[in-house]
């Protein structure tokens, strides 16, 4: 697996520490400067007998146009009126309205907080309920 790893870029001292990481049964973050494949690294890793997965990319967003229709596709697949999206996800509903009307760019921790919510809307609005 160290091989692996290091083929992705990673320095072999980084590589062999990641790997004990996982030998002692913990979870491991790394950041791969060389993927040519995920698949293919996937593979790898599994015949090494790790489990490999990827964290999504943030959304390019390039412009207010692309933003606004992003968040309003973000919104309906939650299958919610703007306003019943600003109170369950807690999003101001004039914050909302002015990124689906293409009049602001949401800041980066809120883009990533909306790709939560497009990835798994129900769990994310699990997680906002009181108990």
């Amino acid at each position: 697996m160290t091989r692996i790893l290091a083929k992705c870029g990673l320095t072999l001292l980084r590589a062999k520490r990641a790997v004990e990481d996982v030998i002692a049964g913990n979870e491991v973050t790394l950041v791969l400067p060389r993927v040519t494949s995920r698949d293919h690294l996937v593979e790898e890793l599994a015949a090494a007998g790790v489990q490999g997965k990827f964290l999504r990319k943030r959304p390019h967003i390039k412009s207010k146009s692309v933003a606004g229709k992003w968040v309003k596709k973000v919104r309906e697949g939650a299958g919610l009126t703007q306003e019943q999206f600003a109170v369950v996800y807690g999003v101001d509903l004039k914050t909302l309205q002015k990124y689906e009307q293409c009049v602001s760019i949401p800041a980066a921790a809120v883009l990533s907080y909306f790709q939560m919510i497009e990835a798994d809307p129900e769990a994310v609005k699990r997680l906002r309920i009181e108990k």
